[in-house]
């Protein structure tokens, strides 16, 4: 369970001389203060000495002397601490203006001041001027998050007298592309490839372009098995940017005889033979004839 305890408010008289001010049957000459209950209505009688009159009632710094009607200034409903200030003049006093103007409120970055003729001898002023706000004074806009290609970003700058911090968007930069296409997938002997224009700055692509499928480059070959009268060629070939390999076989050099054509070779190759061991004979038996 929470409890919430009602702090009191404190209410602060600074009384100046040559009067009294009245308060709940209370007179108050000088300083004094008391404490009451938040949401409290107080009444002050405002009584100044023979010769004298109410020269200004403040309300926590805020000039009420308007608002004191018959000697009486009822106040706001206490939200918290409040101070009553009030000043007594000569009935018989001749105000002596001061020659330059007195700044009574500082003007900030966005609030007006405010600045007016004083009297030399009491607190009465005249002609009450506004003074103009400042307006902020900036310091560089920083960065806060970097655009991107395609997202903004942000900046923000301080004013160095109040802390005021003013924030704007900052707009995408937009694609910077590069000049050159970039491979994206390189081509193979069998499959086709890629290629695009690439932002410089992020992933994004433009472009995308095919590279047709290489092809195999065959080597020479190599030779696996020698054709014969009977026997095929068999060469190996690889592709040398893939490593494939690939076999081609080739007829054999030359078709084998059968049948007739076999017979008639045998019987001519016979005859050759013959006439050759006849032609011999014949010359030797005419060497020794002669001899």
């Amino acid at each position: 369970m929470t409890i919430t305890l009602e702090v009191p408010c404190t209410v602060t008289l600074e009384i100046g001389t040559n009067g009294t001010v009245t308060v709940e049957d209370i007179k108050v000459t000088g300083n004094a203060s008391f404490v009451r209950e938040k949401d409290t209505v107080l009444t002050y009688t405002i009584i100044p000495d023979s010769g004298y009159e109410i020269y200004s009632v403040l309300y926590n710094g805020e000039n009420v002397t308007a608002f004191v009607s018959g000697g009486t200034y009822t106040a706001p409903a206490l939200t918290g601490n409040a101070t009553l200030t009030v000043l007594f003049a000569s009935s018989s006093h001749v105000h002596e203006w001061e020659d330059d103007y007195t700044v009574d409120k500082e003007p900030t970055c966005t609030k007006e001041g405010s600045k007016s003729i004083h009297c030399k001898g009491c607190d009465e002023v005249k002609n009450v001027t506004p003074i103009s706000a400042k307006g902020h004074t900036f310091g560089e806009w920083e960065t806060v998050t970097s655009p991107t290609c395609t997202d903004s970003g942000s900046e923000k700058r301080v004013c160095s007298v109040c802390g005021f911090t003013e924030t704007r968007n900052v707009d995408p930069t937009g694609h910077e592309w590069e000049d050159d296409f970039t491979v994206d997938k390189a081509a193979t002997c069998t499959a086709d490839g890629s290629k695009s224009i690439h932002c410089k700055h992020c992933d994004a692509v433009k472009d995308s372009t095919v590279i047709p499928a290489l092809g195999h480059a065959w080597d020479s070959g190599v030779v696996i098995e020698q054709a014969t009268a009977t026997e095929s060629w068999q060469i190996k070939y690889t592709c040398t940017r893939c490593g494939e390999v690939k076999y081609v076989t080739s007829p054999p050099t030359s078709s084998p005889k059968t049948g007739d054509e076999s017979h008639m070779a045998l019987w001519i190759g016979l005859m050759c033979v013959s006439g050759a061991a006849l032609a011999a004979l014949l010359l030797t038996g005419r060497k020794r004839k002669t001899n």
